[in-house]
């Protein structure tokens, strides 16, 4: 099947099953993010696999006025009494959390990219058993129906390969792997332009680790000779980065949960039209 008959056969297969599309875009960094409004004021929202929350930043609730209560000592902020939606959809969200995103998005002025206003998280994708497809650049939720269909079917008939998910303890994507052979934990990100390879665990595995040009925000160094396969599948990565996670994993491990070791990123997703299914908890990458 053609790539322009494969967007249009499975849009129409989720639209005829009650799924509300959303179309995407790509920001300076080329993650998704779509257009939304809170309040009736115009927003950018960004569609992020890795947020276990749907969160506002703090600038704008403050700018906006809206109301923002303490949930308790460590439990951060909710925003309350505003609407988001997202292309005209009100997502169904747990909460809306007001979170301090000026660090991050000072480094991403830097880089020229216009700072994240509110992020679409996990909590919606599992709501409404979202499908986030990368080769018509959309996001499908779930409708008020809660209407039965076999997009594992569809899709394997189509030939992806299904790379079936598990969660972490903070709610992220994640499939076993090997890398030359080693078992390893590979987290689903679609925050991260590039595949990634922690770099305890390629200095571990003495793999081969070329210094990149231009290092910098974690990114260490290109890793040669290494082969990884998820599920058995070998992604279409563009290259394999050294990436220092020290940082999160220390954040990690104070929560009690295991380290990152790989994340599978968008350069996988774009190069295999991937389809993330939050309902079947899947991953789909394009055969050949």
């Amino acid at each position: 099947m053609g790539q322009e008959n494969m967007t249009q056969s499975l849009t129409s297969f989720l639209e005829a099953a009650g799924f509300l599309r959303i179309p995407l875009s790509r920001n300076g960094r080329g993650h998704f993010e779509a257009s939304g409004t809170i309040n009736g004021r115009p927003v950018r929202v960004l569609i992020d696999t890795g947020a276990a929350g749907t969160v506002v930043s703090l600038a704008l609730a403050t700018e906006l006025g809206l109301e923002i209560q303490p949930l308790g000592p460590g439990g951060g902020s909710e925003v309350c009494g505003a609407e988001l939606r997202v292309e005209g959809v009100v997502p169904r969200t747990r909460k809306l959390f007001a979170v301090d995103l000026s660090r991050i998005n000072a480094s991403l002025a830097k880089k020229g990219t216009k700072p994240i206003e509110v992020l679409l998280g996990v909590d919606v994708f599992d709501a409404q058993a979202a499908v986030i497809d990368y080769g018509s650049e959309s996001l499908f939720l779930r409708g008020e129906e809660d209407t039965a269909h076999s997009l594992v079917d569809f899709l394997e008939a189509a030939r992806f390969l299904r790379v079936p998910l598990g969660r972490t303890g903070v709610g992220h994507l994640e499939a076993a792997g090997t890398l030359n052979g080693h078992r390893v934990r590979v987290t689903i990100d679609s925050g991260a332009a590039s595949t990634s390879v922690s770099l305890a665990l390629a200095t571990e595995l003495a793999l081969e680790v070329q210094p990149l040009a231009q290092a910098g925000g974690g990114a260490v160094g290109e890793i040669r000779g290494a082969e990884l396969r998820v599920e058995g599948v070998v992604p279409r990565t563009r290259k394999l980065v050294a990436f220092d996670f020290a940082h999160i994993n220390a954040s990690l491990a104070m929560k009690g949960e295991k380290p990152v070791e790989v994340v599978l990123g968008v350069d996988v997703f774009d190069a295999q039209r991937a389809v993330i299914d939050y309902g079947s908890a899947s991953l789909f990458l394009q055969d050949g």
